[in-house]
C-alpha cells in the first residue's frame, strides 16, 4: 500500500509539473505536434517515452544516491566548478516559468471570466506563498489533489468532443471516418520522402518538447527523496506519470486533428472545443487552465526559491516573500511577451541538460 501511495505522489508531481497552461491549453500540443498531422501522433509517442525514461532514470538516481536537492542532483553530470553557473541559470528559469504561469492566470481570468487580472495574480501569488511554506510535502499534497481532477477533466472533454465533433463544424458534415479517409488516401498519394520529411520533423519536435519541459522537472523530482518509498516506487512513479503525460497528450492531438480546420489559428484551441460543447464545458475547461498554471507555477517557484536558499542561507518563508513579491510588477509584461522571450532560449538549455541525463544512465 505504501509503495502504490509513493508511486501516484510521485507520478502526480511529475504530471503536475508538466501540464501547465500550454499542455492544457492544447497550444504546445498544437504548435510541437498539431503541424504534421497524424504524423504528429509519432512524435507523441516518441515523447511519451522519452517522458517515461527521464522519470524512471532521475527518480531512480535520486533513490539510489539518497539526493535531496538540486546541487547534489546536477553534480551527478557536471563539475563542481560549474555548479554555481548552472545552479543560477536554472533560478532564472524557474523563476521566469512562475512569472509566466502567475501572469498566464490573470489573462485567463480577465478573458474566460470577466474578472479584474491583477486580483486573479494577487490571489494565486498568495496561495503559492502558502505551498512554497510546506516545500516539498505541500507540493506534493496540492498535486495529489489537482492531478486526478485535471486529468478527469482533459479525458472527458477530448473524449465527448470527438464523439460529437460534427457540432463544432458549420457544415455537419465533418467526421471522424473523413479524416481518417484523407489519411489514408494522402498516404497513399505522398511520397516516400514527404513522410520522412514529416515523421523526422515530429520526433525532433518531441526532443525539444521534453528537453524544455525537463527543465522544471528536474529541478522539482531531485528534491522528493523523503517520497520514494523504495526503488520500485521511484520506478513506477516514472512510468506512470510518463503514460499520463502521453495518453493526454494524445488525447488533446486527436481532438486538435478533428477540428483542425477551426482552431488552428487559434491561441487556446482546447478551450474553443470545449465551448462547443456547451458554456458550461467552457467554464470547466478553463478553469482547468487555472489548475494547470497552479501546479506549474508551485513547481517552478518551489524550485527557484529552493535553490536560493541552498545558495544563500536564506529561510524558504524569507525568500519565497521576497520572489512572490518582486514577481507581482512584472507581470505587466504580459503572458505572450514573456513566453516569446523565454521559452525558446531555455528550450535549447534544456536540451544540452536532457542529453546529459540520457547520456549517463547509471543510476
Amino acid at each position: 500500500m505504501q509503495r502504490i501511495k509513493s508511486i501516484w505522489t510521485l507520478a502526480s508531481i511529475y504530471v503536475g509539473t508538466v501540464i501547465g497552461a500550454g499542455f492544457a491549453s492544447g497550444q504546445e500540443i498544437l504548435h510541437f505536434f498539431g503541424r504534421y498531422g497524424v504524423y504528429g501522433g509519432v512524435g507523441v509517442v516518441l515523447a511519451t517515452i522519452l517522458f517515461t525514461i527521464i522519470g524512471i532514470m532521475v527518480l531512480t538516481k535520486v533513490y539510489n544516491r539518497n539526493i535531496l536537492k538540486f546541487d547534489m542532483f546536477t553534480l551527478q553530470y557536471l563539475s563542481p566548478r560549474y555548479l554555481k553557473i548552472v545552479q543560477l541559470v536554472f533560478i532564472l528559469f524557474l523563476i521566469a516559468s512562475y512569472l509566466i504561469m502567475i501572469t498566464g492566470s490573470g489573462a485567463i481570468l480577465k478573458e474566460h471570466f470577466q474578472l479584474n487580472p491583477f486580483k486573479g495574480i494577487i490571489i494565486m501569488t498568495i496561495i503559492c506563498y502558502i505551498v512554497f511554506i510546506f516545500g516539498t510535502k505541500g507540493i506534493a499534497r496540492t498535486n495529489e489533489i489537482l492531478v486526478p481532477i485535471m486529468t478527469a477533466i482533459v479525458i472527458v472533454v477530448a473524449i465527448v468532443a470527438i464523439i460529437n465533433q460534427s457540432s463544432f463544424i458549420s457544415n455537419g458534415e465533418f467526421k471522424l471516418k473523413v479524416i481518417i479517409e484523407e489519411v489514408i488516401s494522402g498516404f497513399r498519394k505522398s511520397n516516400f520522402t514527404d513522410i520522412i520529411v514529416l515523421l523526422v520533423g515530429a520526433m525532433w519536435s518531441s526532443i525539444i518538447y521534453v528537453s524544455y519541459n525537463i527543465l522544471i522537472s528536474v529541478a522539482v523530482m531531485s528534491s522528493v527523496r523523503p517520497l520514494i518509498y523504495d526503488k520500485g516506487s521511484a520506478i513506477g512513479g516514472g512510468l506512470v506519470g510518463g503514460l499520463i503525460l502521453g495518453v493526454l497528450a494524445m488525447l488533446i492531438l486527436s481532438s486538435l486533428l478533428i477540428f483542425w480546420p477551426n482552431i488552428y489559428k487559434l491561441e487556446v484551441p482546447m478551450v474553443a472545443i470545449a465551448y462547443s460543447l456547451g458554456g458550461f464545458s467552457k467554464n470547466i475547461y478553463s478553469i482547468l487552465l487555472l489548475l494547470a498554471m497552479f501546479t506549474t507555477a508551485i513547481a517552478a517557484g518551489h524550485g527557484g526559491i529552493s535553490n536560493i536558499c541552498e545558495m544563500t542561507g536564506a529561510s524558504v518563508p524569507m525568500i519565497g516573500a521576497f520572489v512572490c513579491i518582486i514577481t507581482i510588477p512584472l507581470t505587466l509584461l504580459g503572458f505572450k511577451g514573456l513566453i516569446s522571450i523565454i521559452y525558446p532560449f531555455f528550450g535549447y538549455l534544456g536540451f544540452g541538460f536532457l542529453a546529459l541525463i540520457l547520456l549517463n544512465p547509471k543510476g
